[in-house]
């Protein structure tokens, strides 16, 4: 692994890093004391330093370091291959504290309980749960646009009903948990209905609201609504990002596979061959519970997303 001392100035030490995937590696005299891999090298190394919290662990590795090194591959999995193989060897201190994945969330879907939709740490409770998802914002943003598009359950405050439903932007699904009945749902909104669109539109990929969506921002371009479009766009994005990591995990799991130079169980590198010699890896595999059937580890889960782009390019 090519090494830079930093005490360069952070500039001339990024300069120095390629754009492209790689291990990226924080070293004290002959102690590794990080590793980890990345897409982007330099951006990668450029967003550690820009941290400027002196509580933050990542401010208090840079500190102890003395020289960070970087070690080029052709792809992801050739780097998450060489990570493994890396680590067998080693066990870095801070690659117990700089744990990107703690931070990861899970969707979680119950059509008989408020607020129905949400988004939770872990799956301990008896919920539905998708995930992880990488970013809370991400998944926040996607259940509001379904819920603008679909009038589908999007509950910002603890209590109901809320100025959704007066706004006309949901169809007051919440009054059927209403004990003292003060105001009765439309007989068309009831639990069993929201059960069966949560399923369909959160549970399964589908196109239905992607060509909604599509119909839509044309209708808005031809009558020269381009705020709208804009909208709209970033909603694409949005709702095809959301289908495209469900059609993920309902794979993952089952994701067994090999080549010549690697295998892959569960989701997960089970075997490799590196200069001749073979590595063995262990496979993290518990008992999921009926409704954590669309639910990785949070551990796991960029791995599995690795094998998977490879085996589906």
């Amino acid at each position: 692994m090519d090494r830079i001392s930093l005490r360069s100035s952070d500039n001339e030490v990024i300069r120095k890093f390629p754009e492209r995937w790689g291990l990226l590696g924080f070293w004290k005299g002959e102690e590794l004391l990080y590793l980890v891999k990345s897409s982007d090298l330099r951006r990668k190394l450029k967003r550690m330093l820009d941290i400027d919290d002196s509580a933050s662990p990542v401010r208090e590795l840079i500190h102890e370091a003395d020289s960070v090194g970087f070690e080029v591959h052709f792809n992801a999995v050739s780097a998450l291959i060489a990570e493994k193989v890396m680590l067998l060897g080693e066990q870095p201190f801070y690659n117990n504290r700089l744990q990107p994945y703690r931070d990861y969330v899970y969707l979680a879907l119950d059509a008989r309980r408020f607020p129905f939709v949400g988004v939770q740490d872990y799956t301990m409770e008896d919920w539905v749960y998708i995930g992880p998802f990488r970013s809370r914002f991400y998944l926040m943003d996607m259940i509001d646009a379904f819920s603008r598009w679909l009038l589908l359950p999007c509950c910002e405050t603890g209590q109901y009903p809320c100025g959704r439903r007066d706004g006309n932007v949901c169809r007051g699904w919440c009054l059927n948990l209403d004990d003292e009945g003060k105001e009765q749902p439309q007989p068309e909104y009831t639990l069993d209905k929201l059960e069966q669109l949560i399923k369909a539109v959160y549970v399964y990929p589908q196109d239905a609201l992607m060509k909604l969506l599509h119909q839509e921002r044309k209708r808005s371009f031809d009558e020269l609504e381009f705020s709208k479009c804009e909208m709209i766009d970033y909603d694409l994005n949005i709702v095809g990002e959301y289908y495209d990591w469900l059609s993920f995990l309902h794979q993952a799991k089952e994701l067994n596979f090999e080549t010549e130079t690697f295998g892959v169980d569960s989701g997960q590198l089970s075997w490799a061959k590196v200069d001749g010699r073979e590595y063995r890896f262990a496979v993290l595999n518990p008992e999921f519970r009926p409704n954590e059937l669309l639910a990785l580890l949070k551990e796991t889960v960029d791995e599995s997303r690795i094998l998977y782009e490879f085996r589906n390019k």
